[in-house]
């Protein structure tokens, strides 16, 4: 690792083990996408992922339509902004780590950079075939979800069907169909894709 990606790592220690616990990649960039530090997680997934990989420190996706969009969304994560306007720029990386559910990406604006004259930029990739951190007790107190719903909610996520939900959770499918109604109803969501992603968001 060389003295700057070093140095960026140590500045962003703290936040690279919070992420590291939560399950999710973090993987520092400059203004040409050449990766300058990453955590343990990260790690793991540019040495598993079969459509994302590091080449001469410059990461790019395998999938030229995600490729694409991740250098849009670089872009404009780089524009020179104030950074309490700037919004994560949010892409997907299909078909994971081997798995049929996407990855949830956002791309930050790091201010000040972690390097003189450096424009950095933090990815942070959440698996969506996971469970997300934390979920049960932000779906309570944020959107006024029953306990019953929230648990029901964080296993939506999972690449499960119907039957085999409902009996992990010991009720019906048609029991289970009708919290998953008043969950999209509560969350403004529309589909389980659509549900994890917003969960992604709060994880």
């Amino acid at each position: 690792m060389t003295g700057i990606a070093s140095a960026a790592h140590q500045r962003y220690a703290v936040l690279f083990k919070v992420l590291d616990r939560q399950a999710r990649a973090a993987i520092l960039l400059d203004a040409e996408a050449t990766v300058r530090a990453v955590n343990d997680t990260a790690r793991d997934v540019l040495r598993q992922a079969t459509n994302l990989f590091a080449e001469c420190e410059r990461l790019e996706f395998a999938h030229p339509l995600t490729q694409r969009t991740f250098l849009d969304a670089l872009e404009k994560a780089l524009r020179p902004e104030p950074p309490a306007s700037i919004a994560p720029c949010e892409f997907h990386v299909p078909r994971s780590l081997n798995s049929n559910r996407p990855m949830f990406g956002e791309l930050l604006n790091c201010h000040p950079p972690a390097a003189p004259g450096g424009a950095d930029v933090l990815l942070i990739l959440t698996r969506l075939d996971g469970p997300l951190p934390n979920l049960e007790r932000r779906l309570h107190s944020a959107f006024n979800l029953t306990r019953r719903e929230s648990t029901v909610a964080a296993l939506l996520t999972q690449p499960l069907r119907e039957a085999e939900l409902a009996a992990t959770l010991g009720i019906s499918v048609n029991t289970l169909r009708t919290h998953r109604k008043n969950i999209y109803a509560k969350l403004e969501v529309a589909s389980r894709n659509e549900l994890s992603l917003l969960l992604a968001r709060l994880a």
